[in-house]
C-alpha cells in the first residue's frame, strides 16, 4: 500500500503505500509443499519484499499475513497521472533458482488513485492450464499506512526491550512480531474505505465498524486490541519527566489499606473501559476524518478539472458566438440574394450551405457535450452538498463526543483525588502490581489527552477546508448558472439558423441532386474499373502463391535427395567398415604367419642341435691336422696380402699371429656346424615356398581391395553427378525466384500507375468544382444586370416559386433519400476500397516476407550445398590419399617380395654353395686345412648374409626414420665391419700360433666343450623360453595396440625392460663362462661368436616383426582416422537436419507472430472505427 507525500509541498513526487493480500490456486502437489511470495521491481532487479513460507493444502495456498510495499511515483502537475512502476510478483519455494512456480507482473500505476480494494486472478504459467495467483490490492491513504506498518514491527520492539510491560500485550503476540489485534483493525480500514467510496454517512460507518467489531470479539479484547493500537509508540524526555510526579504519588499510596485497594482496582476497572470506550469513539472518528481528507483531495482534483473544464466551455462559447456572427451575416446575405435566384447562384451556393449544414451538425454536437458536462456538474455539485452535510454531521459528532470525554476525565480524576488521600498504608504483597497499574494509567491518560488535541487540529482543518469548498461550491454554482443562461441563447439562436438553413436547403438541394447523381455515375464506373484491377492483382497473387507451392514442392523433393544421400553416404560408411574387417582378416594372417615364423626358429634350434652333433664326428676326425697346415699356409698367404693392403691399419704381427690361432679353432667349430647347416637348408626352402604362396595370397586380397577402391571411386563420381544435378536445380530455383521478382515488380508499377490515375481525377473533380465557382460569380454579374429588368417577372415566379415548392417539397424527400443512399454506397465503396489497398499493402508485405524467407532458404541451401562440396572434396582429398597410401603399400609390398626373393635367390646361392661344399667335405674329410678354408668361407659369407638381414632391418626401420638417420648408420655399420676385418686379421695370426698347442690340448679341451655345450643347450633352452614368452606376449601387445596407442607405447617400454635384463643375464652368462674358461680362451671366443650369429639371427626376426607390425599400425591409425572422419561427417550431417528443422521451426513461429499482429491491427482498427 503506497503511502502519498503531502500534496501542497512535493507535487510532481510521490510515495504511496499498498497492502498486498496474495492466494494461489491450482497449485500442482507434486514437489511444491511450500510457498513464498517475492516482490522484485523491474527497475532494480531485486527483491525488495518477501512473505513467509505457507504450506499448500489441496492445491491452495494462502498467506494470512499481506505484504506492504511503499512504492514511489511521478505525477504530472498538468494532466495528474502516474508514471508506470511495474513489479514482478514471483512465487517459489524459496530452496534454489529452479523452485520458481511462475511470475507475474503487476503495474501499480493503474491502482494509484483506486479508493476500494481490486481483486486480480493472474495465471503464473501457460493460460488455461497453470495455477492462478489471486492478488487483492489495497491503496492505504493517509496516516492509516503509517500506523498499520508501525504496529507489525515498532509496537513488537517496545515490548521486547521491556518499557513497557502488561499482560495483554504479551497475549496477543504471534510469533511472527505481528499483533493478532491488528488484522481486526485492519478488517475495520478496509470496510470503511470501501464504505467510503460507496457514499455512505460517517454515522452509519461509524454504527458499521462497531457492529462488525462487537460481533466478532469480546468488548474487552476489543477495546484492548484499539487501545494499543492507537497509544504512541515514541515517547519522548519531557514525557517521562511530566510522569515523575504521579510516580510519588503512587509511592504515597502504597500506604492504604486492601479495602481502598480493592475500591482502587474498581474504580480504575470502571475508567479504564469508559477510557477505552472514548478511544474507539476516537479511534473510529480519526478512521473517518482520514476517509474525508481522502475525499477532500479527490475533491479538490476535481475541482482543478472542473476550472479547467469551464475555461474550456467559456473558450467554445467565444468561438460559437463569433460562429454565431458569422453565420448571421451569411443569413442577411442569403436574404438578400433569395430574391433574385437562378440555376447558376443555386449552384454556387451549395458548397456554402453544405458548410453551414456541417456547421450546424458540430454546433448540435457541442451543444449535447455541454449538456452532459453540465449534468456532470450537476451531480459532482450534489456529491459535495452531501460529502459537506456529511462533515458538518461528523464535526457535531466529534464535539459532544469531546464535551462527554471531558467531563469522564474530570470524575475520573477527582475519584483517583479521593481514593490517594484515603490510601495511607499499603501491603507489601501488592505493591509491584499497584505500582505498574497506576503507571499504565498514566500513560493512557496523556495518550488520550495527545489523541484529543490532535483531533482538536483536525476539526479546526476540517472546518476551514470546508469552508474554502463552501466558496468554491459558490463559484461553481454561479458559473452554471452562467452558462445555463448562454446555453439557451445559443439554443434559440441555433434554432432559428436551422429553420432559415433548412429553408435555403430545400432550394439549393433541387439543383444539386442532378449533379450528384452524375458523379455518382461517373464513380461507380471507376469503382467498377479498379474492381476489375483488383481482380486481376489478385489473379496475379495466387499465381504467385501457386508459384510458391511450386518451390515449396522444389524444396522438400531436393530434401528427400538430400536425404537419399545421406543414405549413399551412410552406405559408404558400412563399406568402409566391411573393408576394416577384411584388414582384420589380413592382420590375422599376418599373426599366422608369425606363428610360422616361430616354427621356423623351432626348427632352426633343432638344426642348431644337430650341428652340436655334427662338431662330436669332426672331433673323432682329427686325423687330417697336416691337410689343415696346407690350409693356413695358404692363409698365411692370403693374410699377408691383406697385411700388404692394411699395413697402414694393422698392427704387430704377434697380435696377427694369435688371430689366426683362434681363427683357426673357430673353423674347427664351424666345421662341425656346416654339417647341420646343409640339412636347415632344405628346411628353409620349404619354407620359402610357402612364403610365396603367402605371397600369392596377399597379392589377390590386395587385387579384392583394389576393386573395392575402384568401387569407392564409382560412388564418388555418383556423388560428384549428384552434387551437379543439385546445383542445377538451385540454379532453376534462383531463375524463378527472378521471375516472381520480376512479377512483384510489374504489380507494383500498376498500382503506382493506378494511384496516379486516381489522383488525377481528384485533381480533374477540383478543377470542374472550381469552374463551376467562377461560372457561379458570373451568373452572380448577370443576375445584378437583370434585377432591375426583371423585378416585375421575380414577382411571378415568386408566387410560381411558392406553388412549385409545395409541389417539389415531396419530390425533394424521394430524391434526398436517393441521395443519401448514393452518399452512402459511395462511402461503403470507398471504405471497400481502403479495405482492398490495406489487402493490397498486406499482400505486398506478404510476398516480401516470402520473398525474404525464401531466399533466407535459398541462401541456407546454397551454403548447405558449398558444405557438401567442401564435404566432397575432402573425400575426394581423403580417397587420394587412401589410393596414394595403397600404392605406397603396394610399392612396400613389392620392395618386400623383391627382398624375399632377393633372400630366396640368396638362399638357393647359399644351398647350392653348402651341396658343393658338403661334396668337397666328403670327398676332403681327411683334409683339414681345406676345411678350414671352407670354413672361413662360410663364415664370411653368413657374415655377408647377416649384415644384409642387418641391411634389410634397417631398410625397414628406414622407412619409419629419415635418410639422415640411414646414412649415420650405414657409416656405423661400415666402421664395424672394418673392426670386424681387423679382429679377424689378430685372430688369423692368433690362430697360426695356436695350431701347435691346440693339437695337445684337443682332448681336455674336447671334454670341457662338451661340459659347456651341455650348459649353453640348457641355457638356450631358457633363452628359447623366454623367447617365446616374449613373442607371446608381443601378439598380446599387437592386440592391445589395436585397441589403443598410449598402451602399445608402455607396453613397448616393458619389452624392452625385459630385453634389456635378457642381455644383462645374457652378459652375466659370458662372464660367468670367461671366468670358467680362462685357460681356454679360443673355445670362449667361439662361443661367443655363436652367441652373436643367435642374437643377430634374433635381432632380423625382431626388425623383420616390428617392420610387419609398423605396416601394420600404419593401416589400422588410417581405418581408424577413416571411422573417426565418417562418425565427424554423420554427426555434422545430423547437426544440419537438426539447424534445419529449429530453421523451420522459427519460420513457423515468426508467421505466427505476424498473424498475430494483424489480428491485433485489424481488432484495433475496428476500435478505432466504433469509437
Amino acid at each position: 500500500m503506497f503511502k502519498s507525500a503531502r500534496w501542497k509541498s512535493d507535487k510532481n513526487k510521490t510515495k504511496i503505500v499498498f497492502r498486498l493480500q496474495f492466494q494461489a490456486t491450482q497449485v500442482p502437489q507434486a514437489g511444491w509443499d511450500t510457498l513464498m511470495v517475492s516482490l522484485i521491481p523491474v527497475d532494480v532487479g531485486k527483491p525488495t519484499v518477501r512473505s513467509e513460507k505457507c504450506s499448500v493444502r489441496d492445491g491452495t495456498c494462502r498467506w494470512d499475513n499481506p505484504i506492504y510495499e511503499a512504492v514511489k511515483f511521478t505525477q504530472e502537475s498538468k494532466t495528474g497521472k502516474f508514471s508506470e512502476k511495474i513489479y514482478k510478483v514471483i512465487v517459489s519455494s524459496g530452496s534454489s533458482k529452479s523452485a520458481i512456480l511462475g511470475e507475474v507482473t503487476v503495474d501499480f500505476s493503474e491502482y494509484a488513485e483506486a479508493v476500494k480494494a481490486t481483486s486480480i486472478s493472474l495465471p503464473l504459467k501457460v493460460p488455461n492450464s497453470g495455477p492462478l495467483l489471486h492478488v487483492v490490492i489495497y491503496r492505504m491513504h493517509g496516516d492509516a499506512e503509517k500506523r498499520e506498518v508501525e504496529e507489525n514491527g515498532e509496537f513488537m520492539a517496545k515490548s521486547q526491550d521491556g518499557s513497557i510491560k502488561t499482560t495483554a500485550a504479551v497475549e496477543n503476540v504471534e510469533p511472527n512480531g505481528n499483533l493478532v489485534v491488528s488484522r481486526g483493525f485492519e478488517a475495520t480500514s478496509t470496510s470503511g474505505s470501501e464504505s467510503s467510496s460507496e457514499r455512505n454517512t460517517p454515522r452509519e460507518l461509524g454504527l458499521k465498524t462497531l457492529m462488525n467489531n462487537n460481533t466478532h470479539q469480546d468488548p474487552t479484547s476489543f477495546l484492548s486490541s484499539l487501545s494499543r493500537n492507537t497509544m504512541p509508540h515514541k515517547r519522548s524526555s519531557t514525557d517521562w519527566s511530566v510522569g515523575s510526579v504521579p510516580e510519588e504519588s503512587t509511592d504515597d499510596s502504597t500506604i492504604s489499606s486492601e479495602e481502598n485497594l480493592t475500591k482502587e482496582r474498581l474504580t480504575q476497572v470502571s475508567s479504564e473501559l469508559s477510557v477505552e470506550k472514548l478511544k474507539t469513539d476516537f479511534a473510529v472518528l480519526a478512521r473517518q476524518a482520514e476517509v474525508y481528507e481522502l475525499e477532500l483531495q479527490t475533491l479538490r482534483k476535481q475541482v482543478v478539472k472542473e476550472s479547467k473544464k469551464g475555461q474550456d466551455l467559456s473558450r467554445e462559447v467565444v468561438t460559437v458566438k463569433e460562429e454565431r456572427d458569422s453565420l448571421k451575416k451569411e443569413c442577411e446575405q442569403l436574404r438578400c440574394s433569395q430574391k433574385n435566384v437562378n440555376g447558376t447562384k443555386v449552384a454556387s451556393k451549395f458548397e456554402n450551405d453544405q458548410g453551414s449544414t456541417a456547421l450546424l451538425s458540430e454546433l448540435r454536437q457541442e451543444l449535447n457535450h455541454e449538456k452532459d458536462l453540465n449534468a456532470n456538474l450537476r451531480l459532482q455539485l450534489q456529491k459535495t452538498q452531501e460529502s459537506n452535510a456529511e462533515l458538518m454531521l461528523a464535526v457535531q459528532d466529534l464535539d459532544e463526543m469531546l464535551e462527554k470525554k471531558d467531563k469522564e476525565d474530570s470524575h475520573v480524576s477527582k475519584k483517583s483525588a479521593t481514593n490517594e488521600k484515603q490510601d495511607t498504608v499499603p501491603s507489601t504483597e501488592t505493591s509491584e502490581d499497584e505500582d505498574q497499574q497506576a503507571m499504565e494509567v498514566i500513560l493512557k491518560e496523556r495518550g488520550h489527552g495527545k489523541d484529543a488535541y490532535m483531533l482538536e487540529r483536525k476539526i479546526v482543518e476540517l472546518y476551514s477546508e470546508i469552508d474554502v469548498y463552501r466558496r468554491d461550491r459558490d463559484e461553481l454554482e454561479m458559473q452554471m448558472e452562467q452558462l445555463a443562461l448562454d446555453y439557451e441563447i445559443l439554443k434559440q439562436e441555433n434554432h432559428d439558423l436551422s429553420f432559415k438553413v433548412e429553408s435555403n436547403q430545400l432550394q439549393d438541394h433541387l439543383k444539386t441532386q442532378y449533379e450528384l447523381e452524375t458523379q455518382v455515375e461517373n464513380l461507380e464506373k471507376e469503382v467498377k474499373n479498379q474492381e476489375r484491377e483488383f481482380l486481376a492483382s489478385l489473379d496475379t497473387i495466387n499465381e504467385l502463391e501457386c508459384q510458391v507451392k511450386i518451390l515449396e514442392e522444389q524444396l522438400r523433393k531436393q530434401e528427400e535427395e538430400f536425404s537419399a544421400s545421406t543414405e549413399t553416404i551412410n552406405e559408404l560408411g558400412s563399406q568402409v567398415q566391411t573393408l576394416e574387417e577384411q584388414l582384420r582378416n589380413q592382420e590375422e594372417e599376418f599373426s599366422a604367419s608369425t606363428e610360422t615364423r616361430n616354427e621356423l626358429e623351432d626348427q632352426v634350434m633343432h638344426l642348431e642341435t644337430q650341428l652340436s652333433t655334427q662338431e662330436e664326428e669332426i672331433a673323432a676326425s682329427s686325423g687330417t691336422i697336416h691337410e689343415l697346415d696346407v690350409q693356413v699356409k695358404r692363409l698365411e698367404k692370403q693374410l699377408s696380402i691383406q697385411e700388404e693392403e692394411f699395413s697402414a691399419s694393422s698392427g704387430t704381427i704377434n697380435e696377427h699371429d694369435a688371430q689366426v690361432k683362434r681363427l683357426e679353432k673357430q673353423l674347427k667349430n664351424q666345421e662341425e656346424e656346416y654339417a647341420l647347416s646343409l640339412a636347415t637348408i632344405n628346411e628353409l626352402e620349404t619354407k620359402v615356398r610357402n612364403l610365396e604362396n603367402e605371397l600369392k595370397n596377399r597379392e589377390e586380397e590386395f587385387s579384392a581391395s583394389l576393386g573395392t577402391k575402384g568401387k569407392l571411386e564409382t560412388q564418388v563420381d555418383s556423388l560428384k553427378r549428384e552434387v551437379r544435378n543439385y546445383e542445377k536445380e538451385f540454379l532453376v530455383s534462383l531463375d524463378t525466384t527472378n521471375e516472381l521478382e520480376t512479377q512483384v515488380k510489374t504489380l507494383e508499377e500498376e498500382l503506382e500507375k493506378q494511384a496516379q490515375g486516381f489522383i488525377a481525377d481528384l485533381d480533374e473533380l477540383t478543377r470542374g468544382k472550381v469552374e463551376q465557382e467562377k461560372r457561379a460569380i458570373q451568373a452572380e454579374d448577370a443576375l445584378r444586370k437583370t434585377r432591375r429588368a426583371n423585378a416585375n417577372t421575380a414577382e411571378r415566379l415568386q408566387e410560381e416559386f411558392k406553388r412549385l415548392s409545395l409541389q417539389m417539397a415531396s419530390t425533394f424527400d424521394a430524391n434526398e433519400k436517393l441521395a443519401l443512399k448514393a452518399v452512402e454506397e459511395a462511402n461503403e465503396i470507398r471504405l471497400e476500397k481502403i479495405r482492398l489497398e490495406e489487402l493490397l499493402e498486406k499482400s505486398n508485405e506478404d510476398v516480401g516476407l516470402v520473398k525474404d524467407q525464401y531466399n533466407e532458404k535459398l541462401k541456407d541451401l546454397s551454403h548447405q550445398i558449398s558444405f557438401k562440396h567442401i564435404q566432397v572434396e575432402k573425400l575426394l582429398l581423403e580417397l587420394e590419399d587412401k589410393s596414394k597410401k595403397l600404392e605406397n603399400q603396394q610399392e612396400q609390398e613389392e620392395e618386400i617380395r623383391q627382398t624375399f626373393l632377393k633372400e630366396v635367390l640368396t638362399l638357393k646361392k647359399e644351398i647350392e654353395r653348402l651341396e658343393a661344399e658338403k661334396n668337397e667335405v666328403t670327398e676332403l674329410e681327411e683334409q683339414k686345412h681345406k676345411l678350414v678354408q671352407t670354413g672361413n668361407v662360410e663364415k664370411e659369407e653368413i657374415e655377408r648374409r647377416i649384415a644384409s638381414v642387418r641391411k634389410e632391418a634397417e631398410i625397414s626401420l628406414e622407412e619409419l626414420n629419415t635418410v639422415r638417420s640411414l646414412k649415420n648408420e650405414n657409416e656405423t655399420k661400415v666402421c664395424i665391419l672394418q673392426s670386424e676385418v681387423e679382429t679377424l686379421r689378430t685372430q688369423l695370426n692368433e690362430l697360426k700360433h695356436s695350431l701347435l698347442e691346440s693339437e695337445t690340448e684337443k682332448e681336455n679341451l674336447k671334454q670341457q666343450v662338451s661340459d659347456l655345450r651341455r650348459d649353453l643347450l640348457q641355457k638356450e633352452d631358457v633363452l628359447v623360453d623366454e623367447i617365446k614368452l616374449l613373442k607371446i606376449q608381443m601378439q598380446e601387445k599387437e592386440t592391445a595396440l589395436r585397441e589403443s596407442t598410449n598402451a602399445f607405447l608402455a607396453k613397448e617400454k616393458s619389452l624392452r625392460n625385459n630385453i634389456e635384463e635378457l642381455e644383462e643375464e645374457l652378459s652375466q652368462t659370458y662372464t660367468e663362462v670367461k671366468d670358467g674358461d680362462n685357460m681356454t680362451t679360443s673355445n670362449g671366443n667361439a662361443i661367443e661368436a655363436v652367441k652373436r650369429q643367435n642374437e643377430d639371427t634374433e635381432q632380423t626376426v625382431c626388425s623383420s616383426a616390428n617392420g610387419c607390425q609398423a605396416n601394420l599400425d600404419k593401416m589400422s591409425s588410417e581405418m581408424e582416422y577413416l571411422k573417426t572422419r565418417n562418425i565427424s561427417m554423420e554427426s555434422e550431417l545430423k547437426d544440419m537436419q537438426e539447424r534445419y528443422s529449429e530453421i523451420s521451426l522459427k519460420f513457423a513461429e515468426v508467421e505466427g507472430e505476424r498473424q498475430r499482429l494483424v489480428m491485433r491491427v485489424r481488432n484495433l482498427n475496428a476500435k478505432s472505427s466504433r469509437v
